[in-house]
C-alpha cells in the first residue's frame, strides 16, 4: 500500500471537522476518501493474515475479520481523545484475529503476523496488562507489496 496521501496537517483539519460536526472543506480530505484508503490497507492486511499457515501457530483456524470505525465511533474517539491527532489513531480500520488462545498462543499469533510483514516492519503493542485485552500489531508503518 502506498503511503497515506494526506499530510498530518490535513488529517488534523479533518479531525477537527469530525469532532465539531463541521463541513469538510477543500483543505482536508473527505472522511469517505480516508476510509477508502484505510479500507484498502485493511484488505491488504486481511489477505496477508489469511495467508499465514495457522495450523503451525495455534490449534484452530482463527476468525479473521476486517473492521472499520464508523463516522460516529471515530467522532466519539476523537472527542474522548481531544489531544490525540487523527494520524496517531491506529484503529481507524483493521483486522481482528479471534480465537480461543492461551497467553503464549497470543504471543505466537503476534509473532506470526510480524513475521508475515517482515521483521522490523511492524511493532507489537501488548495491551493485555491494561484496561484493554489483546495485542495490536501496528501495521500502519508496515510495508507490504
Amino acid at each position: 500500500m502506498d503511503d497515506r496521501p494526506w499530510s498530518n496537517r490535513e488529517m488534523e483539519t479533518l479531525a477537527e471537522r469530525i469532532r465539531s460536526r463541521s463541513e469538510v472543506g477543500a483543505e482536508s480530505p473527505s472522511y469517505d476518501d480516508v476510509l477508502i484508503w484505510y479500507d484498502g490497507l485493511t484488505a491488504e492486511v486481511w489477505d496477508l493474515v489469511n495467508s499465514i499457515p495457522w495450523a503451525g501457530v495455534i490449534h484452530s483456524v482463527p476468525d479473521i475479520v476486517p473492521r472499520t470505525k464508523t463516522h460516529d465511533t471515530l467522532r466519539e474517539k476523537l472527542q474522548r481523545m481531544s489531544a490525540t491527532g487523527l494520524h496517531r489513531i491506529v484503529d481507524i480500520s483493521g483486522v481482528r484475529i479471534d480465537a480461543e488462545m492461551t497467553l503464549s498462543q497470543q504471543d505466537s499469533v503476534a509473532e506470526a503476523v510480524v513475521a508475515a510483514f517482515g521483521e522490523g516492519n511492524c511493532t507489537v503493542k501488548d495491551l493485555r496488562a491494561g484496561a484493554h485485552s489483546g495485542c495490536i500489531v501496528d501495521t500502519a508503518a508496515c510495508t507490504y507489496t
